[in-house]
């Protein structure tokens, strides 16, 4: 073999070692693979207090539109522009939701694939041009001045508890990440829902005025006008009732539980010049918006400043003083921001075409006065010093009295505080309520008055039931 053969043999033998020492060799990873991977998303976010507003944006696949949800700073309080600025009752809620996404970690790297995104479900919401499956839940935070602290599309869960996929809109990188706050973007996760915010077993009197109007003729029929007082061992009775009738005590005790428990479904905000009127407890000035927003809801103006209500009233007596007025006005049916604030609502059938029928969940719209009356709370009365009593007696029986009117003249003042303070959140606002608890709450005298039942005769017989009459 000559020289030259044997140099080329090493060469080729040389670059054959050379790539089975590179094939056997440990792969190394690029290390921009995991860049960011344990970092903070939005580490120059680090004051929760700092956010003033936030925007949650989720798409419904069904109807292929995005569905925004804001909560921000307005006018001293947070408020939900969305609903036509209803207060943000929760108003911790935001500075939680803040805190979780200062947290939020980069867990792991999940996908560097754009073509991963619809089925890790972090596709953007507000993308035209994506698919309608796959959208995640758009996430954005600002201060007062506008400025971006956190914009964040969060996806699917994981599959460990507590984990999602996440990635910043525009960048390609989805992770893994852990958050401890559920971003909600539901209506009734950021305002008080109770609406009466009473205690069921402080409700001394209710007084119902049950009606309905006949538009058609502008008259009320079905009237009915009675009172239910709660009396000593916390019973209650009905007057007016026959002697061969009973209290259906089951349905008074249902109806304050509803009362209780009253749910906010939906808001719809009242016209300027109606609001200032119901804010002061005085009659309303009849002027045409007024007018027509009442009439919508089932509430109609008389001459004298005050208002009938489609289908009745409920006074609610406290015993701290405060009294309730419930008036009931129209059904409505809907779903969503339907029924959570009206959308779409006051939209008039296309020309030559029948109004659509709505399909969903049933509501009624409600109107809600508050206002203190000290008759209910009444004040303790000096005790009648005796004939012979002497001045030191005289001093002590007063003293006595004194004693005991300081505490009374507290719950006075507390619940002209309370009434006040229901009568200001209750002002601005007509509300929708769920129609089961109408249902419980809105009663007639026949829903309350049963006939008695006949005890058996002696020997344990009971007299048969003669024809006609309706089975016992």
């Amino acid at each position: 073999m000559t020289e030259a053969a044997k140099t080329a043999a090493f060469v080729v033998a040389a670059g054959i070692l050379a790539l089975l020492a590179w094939g056997t060799s440990p792969s190394r990873t690029d290390p921009g693979v995991f860049e960011g991977q344990g970092e903070r998303f939005f580490p120059d976010f680090t004051d929760p207090l700092v956010a003033t507003s936030l925007e949650v944006i989720e798409f419904e696949e069904l109807q292929g539109i995005p569905r925004p949800f804001k909560v921000h700073w307005k006018d001293g309080r947070w408020t939900i522009p969305s609903h036509h600025d209803y207060p943000a009752d929760a108003k911790d809620r935001l500075k939680k939701t803040a805190a979780a996404v200062i947290d939020l970690l980069k867990d792991s790297v999940r996908s560097d694939r754009k073509e991963d995104h619809e089925a890790l479900g972090v596709l953007d919401p507000l993308d035209e041009k994506a698919s309608l499956k796959g959208r995640g839940k758009r996430v954005t935070l600002r201060d007062r001045n506008g400025r971006v602290l956190a914009d964040l599309i969060l996806g699917k869960a994981s599959g460990r508890e507590g984990v999602r996929y996440a990635r910043v809109p525009g960048q390609g990188r989805v992770y893994a990440t852990r958050i401890s706050e559920e971003v909600s973007a539901k209506f009734s996760d950021w305002i008080e829902t109770d609406l009466l915010q009473l205690d069921a077993w402080q409700v001394s009197r209710v007084r119902i005025d049950s009606y309905s109007i006949d538009e058609t003729q502008g008259t009320l029929k079905d009237r009915q006008q009675f009172a239910l007082a709660k009396g000593d061992g916390d019973a209650w009775t009905m007057e007016g009732l026959a002697q061969d009738e009973d209290l259906a005590s089951d349905r008074v005790s249902e109806m304050t539980s509803a009362l209780d428990d009253l749910k906010i479904v939906g808001v719809r905000l009242k016209p300027v010049g109606l609001t200032e009127n119901l804010t002061r407890q005085q009659g309303i000035e009849i002027t045409r918006e007024a007018a027509l927003s009442l009439q919508r809801k089932g509430y109609y103006l008389t001459q004298d400043g005050g208002i009938y209500s489609g289908e009745g009233e409920l006074n609610v007596e406290m015993k701290d003083g405060v009294v309730y007025t419930l008036r009931f006005g129209e059904v409505l049916v809907g779903e969503g921001e339907e029924l959570e604030t009206g959308t779409g609502e006051d939209k008039p059938p296309e020309p030559g075409k029948p109004p659509v029928e709505k399909k969903g969940t049933e509501g009624r719209y409600l109107m809600v006065t508050a206002k203190f009356d000290p008759t209910l709370v009444p004040e303790p009365k000096p005790e009648e010093p005796k004939p012979d009593a002497t001045e030191e007696d005289k001093k002590k029986l007063q003293e006595e009295y004194e004693r005991k009117k300081k505490p009374w003249e507290g719950e006075v003042q507390k619940g002209k505080d309370r009434a006040k303070a229901l009568s200001e959140r209750f002002a601005k606002w007509y509300y929708v309520i769920p129609a089961d608890a109408y249902r419980k709450i809105r009663l007639t005298r026949a829903d309350l008055a049963r006939k008695k039942v006949e005890p058996p005769k002696p020997g344990g017989e009971v007299e048969p039931p003669k024809e006609g009459d309706p089975p016992k």
